[in-house]
């Protein structure tokens, strides 16, 4: 029997070497964030599905936003700001008409538009009969944001004219969330009926809200309502995500800190200045001299009877045996500013508005930060109105109305009414340059007026019978504004071709030549001096509009 030699050292070496790179190379191509170590530790690694989630917390985040909106001011401003920009005095529809519509007389388009102003009275629509439509909304919208959902719920009235339906706005509470279990054409999920494909079939609404309290609130009973009859509005943040989350609760744990931190930094300053001065004992005092001294502070009993140390203003603690006095000075807390600065950025941040709408405090705002910070805002909130309010509510408001318009007899024909709207204007930070900035769009093709009407609240078909009204009514008194840009240019300028005009109609006229010639050259003057303001004006865009050459033809003219 043979014995093999064994392999040297140095073998073994470089083979542990590369069996060690061969297990820990796929490592290195890893992502850091999913490694298991004490650095990640207080991360949450359960793969929870979206549904599991808020069945396990929905509830408790929907009580504790509404306690914060109550009591924060800070985040009653959060949704107030969001409320106030997404939905502001009501979002506007204008039927569409058609192309071969005549001019003059009623059509569809124009009974629709009227049905739906008079649905949207105070006290039409609202199933309570105080609200007006546009105000039922903004509540809808206030409990979007508070609770993370709402439900619209569409109620019938047989006799009410134009459209025989009253709404009612639930909040997320009314949707009995216990109520989960397996259909045979799919399932429940926290009390939204689906089928085998995830579509919403109806809802599981309450009779009572289960918070309310009193004899008109009974047991827990639900009342299955079609998918047809209710609107939900929620902002689904996972695929397949069924129920809502507030929209503070990114914000929460950070928004407690900081009323902890502001409270517990008032209680600090309140026991330093209630103190303002101590009796210590002296040097050469005696424990025997004040014996029968009492408590440390003047006591009081409770309802109890039990003793309570009461702490006032101007107080004076007498120690054990003191005689010298020492006067308290209150401390300042460093960087205490800076601190809560910080915190609520971050707490605006998660509220999807910036810090100076968060604060209000504008002292170190300026129109370029403003603007930039208003931008993004601006991006969320026509995302949220084009994306989820629009779609969601108020385009299946509008083919409720008319559905309900044409089964009470109030709408001709049975066909949908094509729709466009308007959202509330946008409120700019300096209306000067964005006018401006308006005009450049609209002259150089890139936006239609139309667009620039609508972005300002307005309708444009509406707009442009009002302007054509008070043009004709200008014409016939014979009244020119520099407001008029058929008749005046941009800041008041007269412009050539309407001098032209004019001196071209009293050339007509069969004036004698002497009086014609001396209106031209008081018109051309008149050009003249309104060119030279202009060029005078700090307006860059005018000044590059108007050349040398132009000026010297003009005051060309004037010589002759």
């Amino acid at each position: 029997m043979s014995l093999r030699a064994s392999p040297p050292l140095g073998f073994w070496r470089r083979m542990g070497r590369a069996l060690g790179r061969l297990f820990t190379a796929p490592r290195r191509r890893f992502y850091d964030a999913g490694k298991h170590s004490s650095r990640y530790r207080e991360f949450n690694n359960r793969n929870a599905g979206p549904n599991t989630i808020t069945l396990a917390q929905a509830t408790r985040l929907r009580d504790r936003a509404r306690e914060m909106v109550r009591n924060d001011p800070h985040c009653a401003r959060a949704i107030a700001v969001l409320v106030n920009n997404v939905v502001g005095t009501g979002l506007t529809p204008t039927a569409t008409r058609p192309e071969n519509a005549p001019e003059d007389g009623q059509t569809r388009s124009d009974i629709a538009d009227a049905i739906w102003k008079a649905w949207f009275e105070p006290g039409v629509a609202d199933i309570e009969g105080q609200l007006s439509g546009d105000a039922l909304i903004a509540t809808a919208v206030r409990g979007w944001f508070e609770s993370g959902e709402v439900l619209i719920r569409r109620r019938i009235e047989p006799k009410l004219r134009p459209v025989p339906w009253r709404l009612e706005v639930l909040e997320a509470d009314m949707l009995d969330e216990q109520r989960n279990e397996t259909t045979d054409t799919g399932q429940i999920v926290q009390g939204v009926e689906l089928d085998s494909r995830g579509r919403r079939v109806a809802y599981w609404i309450l009779k009572n809200h289960p918070g309310e309290t009193g004899t008109a609130y009974g047991a827990r009973e639900a009342v299955r309502v079609p998918a047809s009859e209710v609107i939900h509005l929620f902002m689904p943040l996972r695929p397949r995500q069924v129920r809502g989350v507030p929209l503070l609760s990114t914000i929460m744990a950070q928004k407690k800190d900081l009323a902890d931190f502001e409270s517990y930094e008032l209680l600090r300053k309140k026991t330093e200045t209630a103190v303002c001065a101590f009796v210590i004992p002296g040097d050469n005092q005696s424990a025997a001299d004040n014996e029968d001294d009492e408590g440390l502070v003047p006591s009081v009993e409770d309802a109890d009877g039990n003793s309570v140390e009461d702490m006032q203003g101007g107080l004076i603690l007498r120690l054990k045996n003191g005689k010298e006095v020492k006067f308290n000075t209150p401390q300042i807390s460093a960087n205490y500013d800076t601190y809560k600065r910080a915190m609520l950025q971050s707490i605006a941040v998660g509220c999807q508005i910036s810090y100076e709408q968060l604060t209000g405090d504008l002292s170190q705002a300026n129109y370029s930060s403003l603007r930039a910070g208003m931008l993004e805002f601006w991006r969320y909130v026509e995302q949220l109105q084009w994306l989820y309010l629009i779609p969601t509510v108020m385009q299946r408001l509008w083919g409720w109305a008319m559905e309900g318009a044409y089964l009470a007899g109030t709408l001709p024909g049975p066909d949908p009414v094509p729709v466009e709207w308007s959202a509330p204007r946008r409120q700019s930070v300096d209306p000067a340059k964005d006018t401006l900035a308006d005009i450049l769009d609209v002259r150089a093709g890139f936006v239609p007026l139309e667009d620039k009407i609508g972005e300002r609240g307005y309708q444009a078909a509406s707009a442009f019978k009002r302007i054509a009204a008070t043009n004709a009514m200008l014409e016939k008194f014979g009244i020119i504004v520099d407001t008029d840009p058929r008749s005046m240019a941009f800041r008041g300028a007269f412009p050539s071709a309407v001098a032209g005009t004019a001196a071209a109609a009293v050339v007509d006229t069969g004036e004698d030549d002497a009086e014609t010639r001396a209106l031209r050259v008081a018109l051309r003057a008149a050009e003249v001096r309104a060119m030279r303001r202009l060029l005078a004006s700090e307006s860059t865009p005018l000044k590059t509009a108007t050349t040398s050459a132009d000026t010297s033809e003009h005051e060309t003219d004037s010589e002759t």
